[in-house]
């Protein structure tokens, strides 16, 4: 395990970049900001991370800690490379997700399902085999117009009207459930 000293700078750093201090969401919140948003959602497509620890290691897997970003994964749940799959406001060529390259350096579709917790529970979500997985991640903690994009490339897959293709728009926002160190409420404001 990380020292607390690392895992703080690790955090300062991620969040150097944030204008506002940081403030403890919980799903009814993130919904709430979606309604606000005008988003067409479906809840069982909404999730956020159950554990801390997991949300640390997802800003690791993310390098660049940009948001919205976007993770593919084909039907066995490897993370796939995409090619050509951003036009700014839409996603395209999710049909390619099971030709894509398998992507050995990201973690799989398992670790991202083990730690999602979702604003809806659906017992199907995983019982069909889908040809592709997509997680589209956000957060409030970045202006209005960032979350826009992502909410129109939720949009945009939703739009294209492929069933077997599944779509999760995943919140990096702190939750109010998660247990977190004193140190490491200090390091990101809370």
């Amino acid at each position: 395990m990380r020292t607390p000293a690392l895992l703080t700078f690790l955090l300062l750093f991620i969040f150097s970049e944030a204008k506002a201090q940081h403030q403890y969401e919980n799903i009814a919140s993130i919904t709430e900001y979606l309604d606000q948003s005008g988003l067409e959602y479906d809840k069982k497509d909404i999730a956020v991370f159950s554990i801390f620890d997991a949300w640390v290691k997802a800003m690791k897997i993310d390098k660049k800690n940009e948001f919205p970003d976007v993770f593919f994964f084909n039907t066995e749940g490897k993370s796939v490379k995409l090619r050509g799959y951003l036009c700014s406001q839409t996603i395209n060529n999710i049909e390619n997700i099971g030709k894509s390259k398998v992507n050995k350096k990201e973690e799989d579709a398992d670790w991202w399902f083990t730690y999602m917790t979702y604003a809806e529970e659906d017992p199907n979500r995983f019982v069909k085999p889908y040809d592709g997985y997509i997680i589209i991640a956000w957060t409030k903690m970045v202006p209005k117009e960032m979350n826009e994009t992502a909410f129109k490339w939720y949009t945009s897959v939703k739009k294209k009207n492929n069933p077997n293709i599944k779509v999760f728009l995943l919140s990096f926002d702190i939750m109010d459930f998660w247990e977190i160190s004193d140190a490491n409420k200090k390091a990101l404001g809370l």
